[in-house]
């Protein structure tokens, strides 16, 4: 895979929202009328359809007997409001960055969508947006060659990001809040030609005992986590990656701080970790779910350990092998999750009832703590897809299956790449972030 020039992807790419756009129309109910608002923020449905990224841009399709029309909704901000802010871009910069593929889109200005809408959506009945973003996410977990040609240099800036703090040196005696300002400076310097480049999502710095919290984040005002002072003896776990370009990477790195940080216990189990990861890499297959995925990164994260001798008699004979109570605690978490405009990227359901369900227990708190949340089981890995592989080992003191020297000391670790899933390069998946080393071997020798 070649990076092309920005150029040149940007005409390809808005001529593929452009499909994009006539295909869903096509799709969608007549005498209906769908609207995507999110008031202040972004919604990255807007942008995958339109490229318009920036906060408060809303679309809106009204689809009749005859045909649909699409208008997308540009705020715009008052020379008053310049004064403190910087300008939002114009409508004109909008349809100009569309490269001549504005199709039936109308762009205008936001202040003008009330009336709009009150006049297009006569005789219309309001969509389903659960039928609308979902037939979104069904494109959007196929990835076209623009997408991974957006994701690779994304994939560039996290490894510069991550080469330059494994080699920069000086980790000891900082605090982990430091850390994740160091290398969130690196994911911004990582694409600098990307005026909006920077991290993808709120970055995960975390001493060996920290990383038991899988969202280990301290930037809520006031929070005295981060405060952990980093020593010769830890290892940290970093979860970062950079949003270039507006696609996303996702990565999570063990870095040791010395040779003293992965000894006895901890080297064992991190190379039973590694090799896990690695199989999983190799063994995705597209059109296997994640529910077939989880099992196998238990089956593998358990025959790594055994392999490690870390596994206690008991589990070691147990009928069940992998698929106990106690190997889920374990791992915690399920194998990863799809990449894209979003670093946690929409996900497809071939039974809308499951979309709707998954929405309803996340919005009552069900899923809070439930180590599958974000992907359902049921969900199937296109052929196309970019997903996480990010097996981790999570050791408190009743992992029961462990035998004595490898648990109990309160500690957790992770390797993530982002993978491309697919049969139709040659070889099964491509590793987007196999760049970013992960070897103890090689992690010492960048100490």
């Amino acid at each position: 895979m070649v990076l092309r020039s920005d150029a040149d992807v940007n005409k390809i790419e808005m001529k593929n929202r452009l499909d994009m756009r006539d295909k869903i129309a096509s799709d969608m109910p007549k005498d209906t009328f769908f609207i995507l608002d999110p008031k202040k923020g972004i919604d990255s449905n807007v942008f995958y359809l339109t490229g318009a990224r920036f906060p408060g841009v809303a679309l809106a399709f009204f689809k009749g007997k005859t045909g649909g029309d699409y208008y997308l909704f540009v705020p715009q901000t008052t020379a008053e409001e310049e004064v403190w802010q910087l300008p939002l871009p114009r409508r004109e910069a909008v349809i100009r960055n569309m490269a001549g593929h504005v199709g039936s889109l109308k762009v205008m200005d936001k202040k003008m969508m009330e009336g709009i809408v009150a006049r297009q959506k006569k005789g219309l009945k309001e969509g389903d947006n659960d039928v609308l973003e979902n037939r979104i996410a069904q494109f959007r977990m196929v990835k076209t060659d623009m997408e991974i040609n957006r994701m690779l240099a994304a994939a560039n800036a996290t490894e510069y990001a991550f080469r330059s703090l494994m080699m920069g040196g000086g980790l000891e005696g900082r605090r982990e809040k430091s850390v994740r300002y160091l290398i969130d400076s690196f994911l911004v310097d990582g694409a600098l030609e990307d005026e909006e480049a920077g991290p993808a999502f709120p970055t995960i710095v975390a001493t060996p005992e920290h990383a038991l919290c899988l969202h280990y984040d301290f930037s809520s005002e006031g929070s005295s986590m981060g405060d952990r002072v980093v020593t010769k003896r830890d290892y940290i776990v970093v979860d970062a990656g950079a949003r270039v370009s507006g696609y996303c990477c996702d990565v999570t790195r063990t870095i040791p701080i010395s040779k003293r940080s992965f000894r006895g216990y901890r080297r064992g189990l991190y190379e039973a970790l590694l090799l896990a990861q690695k199989r999983l890499v190799s063994g995705i297959k597209p059109r296997m779910t994640f529910g077939e995925l989880n099992m196998l990164m238990a089956e593998e994260i358990f025959d790594a350990l055994k392999s490690e001798g870390a596994l206690t008699r008991s589990a070691r004979s147990d009928p069940v092998g992998a698929h106990t109570e106690a190997m889920w605690r374990l791992m915690q978490h399920g194998i990863g999750h799809p990449v894209g405009v979003d670093f946690h990227d929409a996900v497809y359901y071939d039974d809308l009832k499951d979309r709707k369900d998954g929405k309803a227990k996340e919005k009552s708190g069900a899923l809070l703590y439930d180590p599958f949340r974000y992907v359902s089981g049921k969900v199937a890995v296109p052929n196309g897809a970019v997903i996480t592989v990010e097996p981790g080992i999570y050791v408190t003191k009743d992992s029961k299956i462990l035998r004595q020297e490898y648990g109990g000391h309160g500690l957790g670790m992770r390797i993530e790449d982002t993978i491309l899933v697919t049969d139709s390069l040659g070889t099964c998946n491509v590793n987007l972030t196999k760049g970013i080393p992960k070897e103890i071997s090689k992690l010492e020798k960048m100490c």
